[in-house]
C-alpha cells in the first residue's frame, strides 16, 4: 500500500513538472483592441458604388476608412456615443474630428460639408481640452482659456485642420464584448473648428468626419 502511494505521489510530481515547463497559451484575438478596416471595394464603404466594374478605381477615394464612437453623452436618461467614419492614416500620429465650434460664422472657424453633424463636445461629460501645459503638446499654442491649440497638415495640402487638443472616451467595434463595442478612456485627439477637406465639396452627403493617424508617434493612444 505504501508502495502504491509512493507511485501515486511520484506521479502527480512528474505531472506538475510538465505542467509548469509548457509555454502559456497562445493569446486569443480577443484579448486585444482591434479595429474594422473598410477598404474602397467593401459596400461599407463610403463611396462604393456597386455599378463600378472595379470598385477600387472608384474616382472619389482610395483610402482605407475606420467606424469608430466618441464621447458619453445623456440622451433622455441614457447614454450615448455619436459613431463617425475617419481616414485611417498610416503616416501622421494625430486623431482628429470636426467639432461643434467650426459652425461659428467667422474666419477663424470653419466646417467642411459632412452628413453626421460635427462631434457635440460641450454635451459629452468624458471629453477634457487639454491645458497648454500638457506634455504632448508640442507647439505651446493656447487659446484665450489656456488650452493647447494643433494644427496638423498633409503633404497633399488637400486637408488640414486646427483645433484644441483634447482628451475623450472611445468606442471600437469588437466581437468579444456583450455590448458590441470596446471602451477606451482618455485617448488625445484634435477637436478640430477650423478643417479643410476638398473632397467634402461633395456636399453634405461627405461621410468623412476626420483622420485617425496611427503612425507611432507621441499621440498615438
Amino acid at each position: 500500500m505504501k508502495m502504491m502511494i509512493l507511485t501515486f505521489f511520484l506521479f502527480l510530481m512528474v505531472l506538475s513538472s510538465m505542467s509548469s515547463s509548457l509555454p502559456p497559451p497562445p493569446l486569443s484575438l480577443s484579448d486585444g483592441l482591434s479595429l474594422e478596416l473598410i477598404p474602397p471595394h467593401s459596400p461599407k464603404f463610403p463611396f462604393y458604388h456597386s455599378n463600378l466594374v472595379n470598385p477600387l478605381v472608384s474616382p472619389y477615394k482610395q483610402d482605407m476608412v475606420v467606424k469608430i464612437g466618441i464621447g458619453t453623452i445623456d440622451i433622455e436618461g441614457d447614454v450615448a456615443y455619436k459613431f463617425y467614419l475617419l481616414v485611417f492614416d498610416t503616416v501622421s500620429d494625430l486623431i482628429w474630428i470636426q467639432c461643434e465650434e467650426c459652425k461659428i460664422q467667422d474666419e477663424n472657424h470653419r466646417c467642411y460639408p459632412q452628413e453626421e453633424e460635427p462631434f457635440p463636445d460641450s454635451k459629452s461629460r468624458t471629453y477634457q481640452p487639454l491645458p497648454s501645459s500638457y506634455p504632448l503638446c508640442k507647439n505651446g499654442l493656447s487659446d484665450e482659456k489656456g488650452h493647447s491649440i494643433y494644427t496638423v497638415k498633409y503633404k497633399t495640402g488637400s486637408i488640414n485642420s486646427t483645433g484644441v487638443l483634447s482628451s475623450e472616451t472611445f468606442r471600437f467595434l469588437s466581437t468579444s464584448s456583450p455590448s458590441g463595442t470596446e471602451k477606451v478612456k482618455e485617448i488625445v485627439f484634435g477637436c478640430g473648428y477650423k478643417n479643410y477637406d476638398d473632397d467634402g465639396n461633395a456636399g453634405d452627403a461627405y461621410q468623412i468626419a476626420g483622420v485617425f493617424g496611427m503612425s507611432p508617434g507621441p499621440v498615438l493612444f
